[in-house]
């Protein structure tokens, strides 16, 4: 299509000639769509604590709430409103109404129905966004009704979407982010720090998955344009694929091969049917964009900035195949199928009803992470919506497979061919890598559009998949044109005074005033939860300045406001925990028994009771209890409570005994009630669970008196002879069984003397910047780096 087609068409869009009745709220319909699909995965806010979550829940809940009210309206207004729903008799639509029914009886059934409902703070992604997720499906079926055009229209602003995405990621990529700091999206790694770009998305993963439903309909909208569209969406196709390897999204990359090797076959498909699709001016200009995309691809691995693209590919052969763990929370997380294979655990119930089923080595894996999915959408949906919805949801895509695949080999012209093919292998990457990723709203949202296209592209080529394939009315008709049958000649008129026609304009006038109040609620929602958190990132804005006045303030006000499954009251316990660790805790030295606790003033004490109170109330609809009873006991240790210390400690790990955290606050407890038995005991099980942690460590030096155990000493008191009597290999045996019993800053301090007199400098400096990091060492911190530094000296001058 050129662009002077194009812009023909577009205009046709805005005035239609001649629109039948209905016609005018259908295009409301089909803009509200597009604003939709524009709007949430582009919208974020760093005005809000939750910069990327809330603002496009916020965007989707209004977006729906205007669909479904212009929806009702469509019906409420029009005298036969059933010839203009004629397109949602299908078998995939049923699949999409049982796919959601499956998920409202796991909310009833799940872990924590409220929070199933509404969706979790982290993620909103409840059954009330699965609601909206089917308010913009119907919608976009609707509005499309077989007209090419709209298609198209649709088509581009998805794709141009993912570019706009596409270039703001790879802005990230280079370090010139005018929004975020690239800490928030900067990890650790054995080969050095790693940039994985979240572009609008949140996180690289979900930036990836997002755009492999954009890339290949970019592929798809090149072939089809001319001229400068032409270039255009061969430009954004290209920023698109450099985005996903600039993600580091292991299994995005799988599912671009997999996507790629899908248009792959249907060119050679098109090749074998001698279909006239692609002329010699599109295949060079094809292969100019392949190499230009492949130079730039190139030069991404070959810049310093690319170090975290070929690290990611390193990273498969190190986490020895794991997918960063992957397979192992895959096993654990199948014990719990049989469990919830019935009614499941509810819409992000997973991270609850996981708790009992995950093991050792997945914790060791990832100490101080507790997962919120299995990190496979399809084991998610038995999990979480039963075998039934699994059912369901597998129903749902296969028969979008179908649908588009029928579009594609019966397609009336090259248009509808291609953009079948571009969604067909979106569909295909999708699928590919929702084996490695879970839902987002932007993606989820995405995923049902898709549903949506593939039913809608399916009709526009005359595919029947109506449940008893009679022909829909305006079938077939004309690529480019509004399709409106005449309503006399429509199979769904009946007469006006027929009681099914008295009967509809009831319903019709009651799902009208839903529509109303579901508008006005999701307003309400809408303002209610930006304010509410606005004033959350204000609270924690006063702990970094100190202000406990505003701290207080602007935290009721957060937990007052919307705040339906208590997220804010966490949050706000969260803060002023902070608040207490930072300004109202007044050391007091160690007296050996474990004792040391803040001395608070009578205003810190109240500070601290109100916190426990706001944590214990998040606690009813919680999805990470053993993460909750931690904050209650590091807010019962802050206030010297070792009662309530002790039994929030026992509460998190009765909810989660592979959780690092869990352990360290019941070696606490153990050592404010003068147990340094069960205090070591708990510290080592947390050192086992994460043994870089130096507060674990801490507390098992103090759970043994700041004193080293007898065996410990006889194997110090040894080396230390050994080493006077220049048995230096002896002594080396010593220190190393000490060091094998736990932390022993003496032993680390005699072995490097020992490396000194043996004129091993290298293995010196190494130890004294150990100890330099031990706690309770007899040789002070800057004595430490005063001496490195000379043996550094006496290094470089031996060279």
């Amino acid at each position: 299509m050129s662009q002077k087609d194009a812009s023909k068409t577009f205009r046709q869009l805005e005035n239609p000639p001649h629109q039948p009745s209905g016609e005018h709220l259908r295009s409301v319909v089909f803009r509200g769509c597009l604003a939709v699909l524009v709007s949430v995965p582009l919208i974020f806010s760093t005005s809000l604590y939750s910069i990327m979550v809330l603002p496009k829940f916020i965007a989707l809940l209004l977006g729906a709430a205007i669909l479904f009210l212009a929806l009702t309206l469509f019906m409420a207004l029009s005298h036969h409103p059933l010839n203009h729903f004629a397109a949602l008799k299908s078998k995939h639509l049923l699949f999409a109404l049982l796919y959601l029914a499956a998920i409202a009886v796991s909310t009833y059934f799940g872990v924590s129905p409220r929070t199933a409902f509404f969706g979790s703070y982290e993620k909103q992604m409840g059954l009330l966004t699965y609601v909206c997720f089917f308010i913009c499906f119907i919608g976009i079926i609707v509005a499309l009704n077989r007209c090419q055009a709209r298609l198209e229209m649709m088509a581009w602003a998805m794709f141009l979407t993912g570019a706009l995405i596409a270039i703001y990621a790879i802005v990230q990529f280079v370090g010139n982010d005018p929004f975020l700091s690239a800490t928030t999206y900067t990890f650790a790694s054995p080969q050095g720090d790693i940039v994985r770009v979240p572009g609008t998305l949140g996180h690289a993963n979900y930036l990836g998955n997002f755009l492999l439903y954009t890339t290949p309909l970019g592929v798809s909208l090149a072939f089809l344009s001319n001229g400068s569209l032409r270039r255009i969406a061969m430009i954004a196709t290209g920023l698109s694929i450099a985005a996903i390897i600039c993600s580091g999204t292991r299994g995005a990359w799988l599912g671009l091969l997999g996507a790629s090797l899908t248009l792959i076959w249907i060119g050679k498909k098109n090749r074998q049917a001698r279909l006239p699709v692609v002329g010699k001016r599109q295949l060079v200009s094809l292969a100019i964009a392949s190499i230009t995309i492949l130079l730039g691809v190139l030069a991404i691995a070959l810049s310093p900035k690319g170090q975290s693209v070929t690290a990611r590919l390193r990273s498969f052969a190190m986490d020895g195949l794991t997918g960063s763990g992957r397979t192992i929370l895959w096993h654990d997380a199948f014990k719990a199928v049989p469990h919830y294979a019935i009614t499941g655990c509810g819409p992000e119930g997973f991270r609850k009803a996981f708790l009992v089923y995950k093991s050792t080595a997945l914790a060791l894996n990832a100490p101080q992470i507790n997962n919120e999915s299995s990190h496979n959408a399809y084991l998610d949906a038995v999990i979480s919506y039963g075998l039934a919805g699994a059912i369901f949801y597998l129903a749902f895509i296969v028969s979008a497979f179908q649908l588009l695949y029928r579009a594609y080999r019966g397609a009336p012209n090259r248009q509808v061919k291609f953009l079948s093919a571009g969604m067909l292998a979106a569909l295909v990457g999708v699928s590919t890598h929702n084996f490695f990723i879970y839902e987002q709203i932007p993606t989820g949202l995405y995923f049902f559009v898709f549903m949506a296209l593939a039913l809608a592209t399916a009709q526009l080529a005359g595919v029947q998949d109506d449940k008893d394939d009679a022909p829909d009315a305006g079938l077939g008709a004309g690529p480019a044109t509004i399709i409106a049958q005449p309503e006399t000649a429509n199979r769904f008129s009946f007469s006006p005074s027929t009681p099914t026609k008295r009967l509809w304009i009831y319903v019709s006038r009651l799902l009208l005033a839903a529509g109303i109040i579901f508008l006005a609620l999701a307003v309400w929602y809408a303002i209610g939860a930006a304010r509410s958190d606005q004033a959350i990132k204000q609270a924690f804005q006063a702990v970094i300045a100190k202000d406990l006045s505003g701290l207080m303030r602007n935290g009721e006000q957060a937990t007052q406001g919307v705040n339906p499954v208590n997220a804010y009251d966490y949050l706000f316990a969260q803060s002023l925990s902070q608040y207490i660790s930072s300004v109202s805790r007044q050391a007091i030295p160690d007296d050996g028994t474990g004792k040391q606790r803040a001395t608070l003033s009578g205003e810190a004490s109240e500070t601290v009771e109100t916190g426990i109170r706001h944590a214990e109330k998040s606690l009813a609809c919680t999805l990470t209890p053993e993460s909750n009873y931690v904050l209650l006991a590091n807010l019962a240790m802050q206030a010297g409570d070792k009662e309530r210390l002790l039994s929030f400690a026992e509460q998190a790990i009765n909810w989660d005994a592979n959780f690092y955290s869990s352990h360290l606050m019941m070696a606490e407890a153990w050592l404010a009630n003068d147990d340094r038995e069960r205090a070591a005991e708990e510290a080592e099980i947390a050192i086992r669970l994460n043994p870089s942690s130096a507060e674990a460590r801490s507390a098992l030096i103090r759970a043994r008196n700041g004193q080293l155990n007898i065996a410990m000493q006889d194997w110090l008191k040894r080396a230390h002879r050994a080493e006077r009597k220049g048995r230096f290999t002896d002594a080396k045996e010593w220190l190393a069984q000490a060091l094998s019993a736990g932390s022993c800053p003496a032993c680390h301090q005699l072995l490097a003397a020992i490396y000194e007199k043996e004129q091993q400098y290298r293995a010196a400096i190494k130890e004294w910047e150990v100890l330099a990091h031990e706690p309770q060492q007899e040789v002070s911190t800057s004595e430490i780096t005063a001496h490195i530094e000379f043996l550094k000296l006496k290094l470089a001058t031996e060279k």
